[in-house]
């Protein structure tokens, strides 16, 4: 798995989380 993979993945919990906690 490559850094940009990983950073792509920490960006869409993070984008999951604040959806999350918006809904």
């Amino acid at each position: 798995m490559s850094p940009f993979e990983v950073i792509e993945q920490t960006l869409r919990k993070t984008h999951k989380r604040d959806a999350y906690m918006q809904a």
